[in-house]
């Protein structure tokens, strides 16, 4: 049971954190993860801002012609980190999953902390 404004609720099994007992969720787990899709979704954000400087110059940018294939090569780069991105996503969100159900929401300073930096992550 949680009692939310007052009221004594029953929490489907889904959502009990016995249902999520798993020796896969870890905080190493979700650290690796977190790691790999910033560093993924950072170069399909670097990758996108390049292509944008490409096709509407600023005066002060430069992108050399040669080699031939490099915009090639960074858009490749592009697509493939942004695909990648996805499955990282929902691997991330599965790990953390159980967590945000925890009661009580927020048990100290640094539990607040630790939960914005969950949903600040996604």
């Amino acid at each position: 049971m949680v009692r939310v404004l007052g009221k004594d609720l029953k929490l489907p099994d889904l959502v009990k954190p016995e249902s999520f007992d798993s020796g896969l969720r870890s905080t190493r787990l979700t650290s690796q993860l977190g790691i790999a899709l910033g560093v993924a979704f950072a170069v399909c954000f670097g990758t996108g801002l390049i292509s944008h400087l490409i096709q509407h110059p600023p005066a002060w940018f430069w992108w050399p012609s040669r080699p031939a294939g490099l915009y090639r090569f960074t858009q490749g780069l592009h697509v493939a980190t942004g695909l990648a991105c996805i499955p990282l996503l929902g691997a991330k969100l599965w790990s953390v999953y159980p967590r945000l159900f925890e009661r009580p929401a927020v048990r100290s300073v640094s539990h607040a902390l630790e939960r914005a930096s969950i949903v600040r992550g996604q």
